[in-house]
């Protein structure tokens, strides 16, 4: 329904994230895609995008071209995503080279903030600093500002 819409937004030049994965599953990533999303707010429903013999053709998407996935674990276990963030599937896509920001997606419902979603999820994953400050630096690099403002922004990761 909104094909028209997201056509538009692309013809005027303005980057897009779309909200996929979360609600619906892997057909959803792939028509958030197809519509030409940047970014993908949630994504975390690509893990279904698998079988014994490995990643489908929509995860292989995602994984090879490095979209990245806004990951927002206190929000998806209020949706259902998982029962607790130890549960969550960050950690599978974050093993397997998927590009993964963590965020908070709405912090006035979810009563979070992306700093508390870090801390979560490296207590829950066992996640070090590394793995932290990658995680924001992937967050950096896909956000939609130029590389002078993301190279005046790394210095404030910690």
């Amino acid at each position: 329904p909104f094909t028209n819409a997201l056509t538009r937004v692309q013809a005027a030049g303005i980057h897009l994230t779309v909200h996929a994965g979360e609600a619906a599953g892997p057909e959803s990533i792939l028509d958030a895609l197809n519509h030409g999303a940047e970014r993908l707010g949630h994504g975390v429903r690509i893990i279904e995008d698998r079988d014994e013999s490995g990643w489908g053709p929509t995860a292989q998407q995602v994984l090879s071209n490095q979209v990245p996935l806004e990951v927002c674990p206190t929000s998806n276990t209020q949706t259902g995503i998982c029962r607790k963030v130890a549960e969550h599937p960050l950690s599978t896509l974050w093993s397997a080279g998927f590009n993964i920001t963590v965020s908070c997606d709405n912090r006035l419902m979810s009563r979070t903030t992306t700093s508390r979603e870090i801390s979560l999820v490296s207590q829950a994953l066992c996640w070090n600093r590394d793995d932290a400050l990658a995680a924001q630096r992937n967050a950096l690099q896909a956000a939609f500002c130029s590389q002078d403002d993301k190279q005046s922004l790394v210095p404030l990761l910690v």
